[in-house]
């Protein structure tokens, strides 16, 4: 399964933090810097697998296992508030 933003989502960076207007325009969601490297990583449509891999190696201290299920529950979450789009 490949994901991509969704191309109605505007943000901007701030100090390195991706800042989201929601698509409702009621709400604004600053990203964590971990959050924020994923959500710079999926402009285009990535695999998540992709994405895993790709950037797994950045972190100390977490498993891969672990990682993986963080990225998917992150990603999830995304898609729920419609921020993310499968493509």
């Amino acid at each position: 399964m490949k994901i991509a933003r969704n191309p109605n989502i505007v943000f901007e960076m701030f100090d390195d933090q991706a800042v989201i207007v929601s698509d409702s325009d009621e709400e604004l969601l600053t990203l964590n810097p971990v959050a924020t490297l994923i959500w710079t990583n999926i402009e285009e449509p990535t695999a998540i697998d992709a994405l895993e891999g790709k950037l797994f190696d950045l972190f100390d201290g977490v498993t891969r296992e672990q990682w993986a299920v963080d990225l998917r529950t992150f990603v999830d979450q995304l898609k729920t508030e419609g921020l993310v789009v499968e493509v």
